[in-house]
């Protein structure tokens, strides 16, 4: 069975040609480098090359400039298929490595830990074009991923890679630090695959810590991922995602982050909590997304309003106190009723704390200013009358 189901194309319209008995000229169209094979994929529940093509397959498509989504799938193989062995995946990856046009790469049920993966590290360091790596069920192991890291991070356009897959049976704990740095070595990665793996409650840790600062990722697939419990794995994508050990860290917060799964959220086995917090970030808006968080943490019924003023005064002076408000009844309309309760609490207990707030305090600027220019008319009219008296007692003494 395959993980795809759904052509991870690239936006273009060409049909994925499958091989198998009624088109075995496609082989030939990728030798030639035929405009008329863009999409290529391999099913062994169609037919699988014998291995004296699959090897040259290799090498041809190293060759193609033409080809841009390719999809290999070795499900129904066993490990002692010609085709499968360590010998014909080197010798296949080895030629394919060279290919610079491909796109969307999709390799599933083959053992690149027996292989070699570094027959495929050129592929991944000099393809400019690459942007969905997917390598699922391929029995990498924690080595392998730290390899696959590396390359990853020589990669001459890192900010090609937006899709990466990553899952299977093999995918542990001790997987999860390569993983997070090959999101490092990605600044546009939007989708990382883990699905169906063997994660568990400290790989989400170190998942959720990669993704804190992270603005990018949009999707983190763990659906299939049973270990992850509420109480630890699952804890540290709601630090995440709202830490609300202050009002500044739930600010900071990742606010990109919409998906952990790919179905419905209730169907991941994710906690109510963190599902809250998925779903805020699905707004376009990114600031008003903080400002939700911020309400949801901070300003609810149960909010202490002093430490929020301490914490304001401390860092801004007190006339900013009316941005502040503002900032907090903004998009009025557009909140519910219970959202709205909350604010109009939150209101009250500012002004009940801070009265001074509503003080006419820029009148009382202009009464005292209008006061001291008074005093300054004055004090100019009495030494304009000295100077006419000067004037005058000057003119009688000619």
């Amino acid at each position: 069975m395959s993980y795809y189901t759904s052509d991870s194309s690239d936006g273009e319209s060409e049909a994925v040609v499958e091989y198998n008995e009624d088109n075995w000229w496609v082989l030939e169209d990728i030798e030639q480098n035929s405009p008329n094979v863009k999409k290529f994929e391999i099913y062994p529940s169609y037919k699988v090359p014998p291995p004296d093509d699959f090897i040259p397959l290799g090498t041809n498509i190293g060759n193609n400039t033409r080809l841009t989504y390719f999809h290999l799938c070795g499900d129904g193989l066993e490990d002692d298929d010609e085709i499968a062995s360590k010998e014909s995946l080197e010798a296949f990856c080895e030629g394919f490595s060279r290919n610079g046009s491909l796109k969307n790469v999709l390799i599933e049920h083959f053992n690149f830990h027996r292989a070699n993966l570094a027959t495929l590290h050129p592929f991944v360091v000099n393809n400019d074009n690459l942007s969905e790596m997917q390598l699922h069920s391929c029995k990498l192991e924690a080595a392998d991923l730290e390899q696959l890291a590396d390359a990853f991070r020589r990669r001459s356009n890192p900010s090609s890679i937006t899709t990466i897959g990553i899952g299977g049976p093999s995918i542990t704990d001790d997987s999860t630090h390569a993983i997070a740095r090959i999101c490092d070595y990605c600044p546009q990665l939007e989708t990382l695959d883990l699905s169906q793996s063997r994660i568990g409650d400290r790989g989400a840790q170190e998942l959720s810590g990669a993704v804190t600062d992270n603005e990018t990722l949009k999707n983190m697939y763990l659906d299939g991922n049973p270990q992850i419990t509420p109480g630890f794995g699952w804890f540290g994508f709601y630090l995440a995602l709202g830490d609300n050990v202050s009002i500044n860290a739930t600010y900071q917060s990742n606010h990109t982050l919409e998906k952990l799964g790919k179905g419905d959220d209730d169907r991941t086995g994710l906690p109510a909590e963190v599902m809250s917090l998925l779903q805020l970030n699905r707004g376009a808006d990114k600031t008003s997304v903080a400002r939700k968080k911020i309400f949801h943490n901070h300003l609810g019924d149960n909010f202490e309003v002093t430490p929020f003023l301490d914490m304001l005064c401390s860092d801004m002076e007190e006339k900013l106190l009316p941005s502040v408000l503002g900032w907090i009844g903004k998009d009025w309309h557009l909140v519910t009723c219970e959202d709205q309760r909350t604010r109009l609490s939150t209101f009250f207990q500012i002004v009940q704390n801070v009265p001074s707030i509503c003080s006419f305090s820029i009148v009382s600027q202009l009464r005292a200013e209008n006061a001291s220019l008074k005093a300054d008319n004055a004090s100019l009219r009495h030494e304009n009358e000295e100077l006419k008296r000067q004037i005058e007692k000057l003119l009688s003494q000619k």
